[in-house]
């Protein structure tokens, strides 16, 4: 693994070039911005869900033409369903345990892999109620994007209130498609923007 191709942030805004902010936008309007990026780009993606429970693939789904650029997810929520599906080692659970960096990012690459597209995006976290550590409280979720170029990688913190399992699963949709969106955006730039000539010869 090229450890120069992993952009990792870990939730600090002084760190990140991939704010999430909690502003309650829209989902569906960033899902449709995405789609016909994709569409436009003729490229896919598809999703490595085990906190979200298949929730945004459901999400995914109701946009129309989808099924141009979405192949499909999977949702792997306990350890033998990310071992067996995801072909995640149990070493990286053992020792990393399944809400981590690590184990996000192999969900990303593994599904990556078995459905052959260029996008991948994958979510671990803690929903509640039970669960949780001061070290890992509820509410933290690890986003992993993997590109054609590179991978991405942020850990969010949701919510500290047990009783908001939906609103956390919910609210790590909307988080992973609006960092999803700000890393397509930054691959729409060209990688050496042209100097303006202003006429000159």
């Amino acid at each position: 693994m090229d450890q120069n191709s992993i952009h990792s942030i870990d939730g600090s805004p002084d760190d990140s070039r991939y704010v999430f902010q909690n502003d309650d936008g829209n989902i569906y309007s960033l899902i449709a911005m995405a789609v016909a990026i994709l569409r436009r780009r003729r490229q896919t993606i598809a999703f490595a869900e085990s906190v979200t429970g298949g929730m945004l693939a459901d999400l995914w789904v109701n946009e129309p033409d989808v099924s141009e650029v979405f192949l499909g997810g999977i949702v792997a929520y306990g350890e033998q369903a990310k071992e067996v599906f995801l072909e995640i080692p149990s070493v990286f659970l053992q020792n990393f345990g399944a809400v981590s960096r690590e184990v996000a990012l192999a969900m990303a690459d593994g599904v990556r892999q078995r459905l052959d597209v260029n996008f991948s995006i994958a979510l671990t976290g803690l929903a509640g109620p039970r669960g949780g550590s001061p070290s890992l409280p509820i509410g933290t979720v690890w986003i992993a994007i993997c590109t054609p170029s590179r991978k991405v990688l942020q850990k969010v913190f949701l919510s500290d209130n047990a009783r908001q399992r939906n609103l956390i699963r919910e609210k790590a949709c909307y988080a992973a498609c609006k960092i999803f969106i700000q890393v397509l955006f930054e691959e729409e730039m060209p990688a050496h923007p042209a100097i303006p000539s202003h006429g000159l010869a």
